[in-house]
């Protein structure tokens, strides 16, 4: 399986009504190669999918720094530093 470009889509409305994910998902992009590295960790070694997709978030620390530029949690936390916590507790 092989993808030319992702985009990450979202209802009408949801951006406008849920503005900190908006910028999330306006802010994510990524490549294909690392898109079918994810896909064949789990397809073709049975990675378990959040376990592959944790790996290629730690590998990619940039991309996921330029992700979560100025994204908050739920609570008003540093979306950046909550998602690192989670990882490293991968």
């Amino acid at each position: 399986m092989v993808f030319e470009k992702v985009n990450p889509v979202a209802r009408t409305g949801y951006v406008t009504q849920r503005p900190n994910v908006g910028r999330l998902l306006k802010q994510m992009s990524f490549s294909v190669d690392l898109a079918n590295g994810v896909i064949a960790e789990v397809l073709d070694k049975k990675t378990n999918v959040d376990a592959a997709a944790a790996e290629a978030l730690k590998r990619n620390s940039e991309l996921v720094k330029r992700w979560l530029e100025g994204v908050t949690t739920a609570t008003g936390a540093n979306g950046l530093e909550a998602v690192q916590a989670a990882l490293a507790t991968e």
